[in-house]
């Protein structure tokens, strides 16, 4: 198996529509109704926040996730956030995620943050294999979240 990679979205611009497909593929009633060019808008090339990170194995994107400011409505007072964490199916259960979760601490780390907050739905085990705690359930889209906190 080659070495995974975790590079800026803007050092990979040609992997943008690799994730359209993917969000729009993971969340169709979020992304319903829109072209996917649409939804390529939705990923910045800057070194803003949000901050997009491509997991690439072998040169091929095998998964994504960013450092934003903000993520979950009911926690609008919380920052940063890591976010949009997805990994092709077939890269699944190989640490991709893990690393993609490594690389976004990293990032908040050099940005001077001290905490980072997560909200997922369903990978609690990860989260907290990794040392995130979790500080709360909330609901967001009709769907049962936990969101959890790690200390950088």
């Amino acid at each position: 198996m080659s070495a995974l990679a975790c590079l800026p979205l803007a050092a990979v611009p040609q992997a943008l529509p690799t994730l359209a497909r993917w969000f729009a593929l993971q969340w169709p009633d979020y992304y319903a109704g829109r072209s996917l060019a649409e939804v390529e808008a939705d990923f910045p090339l800057n070194d803003d926040l949000p901050h997009i990170l491509i997991a690439l194995r072998g040169g091929v994107p095998v998964g994504t996730a960013a450092l934003r400011a903000g993520s979950i409505r009911s926690h609008a007072h919380l920052t940063p956030w890591l976010g949009g964490l997805l990994v092709a199916p077939e890269a699944r259960r190989s640490g991709v995620a893990s690393a993609l979760i490594a690389a976004v601490e990293s990032e908040a780390r050099r940005r001077g943050f001290d905490a980072l907050h997560a909200g997922t739905v369903e990978a609690h085990p990860l989260f907290e294999a990794l040392g995130w705690s979790r500080i709360g359930e909330t609901e967001q889209d009709g769907q049962p979240v936990t969101v959890f906190l790690r200390r950088l």
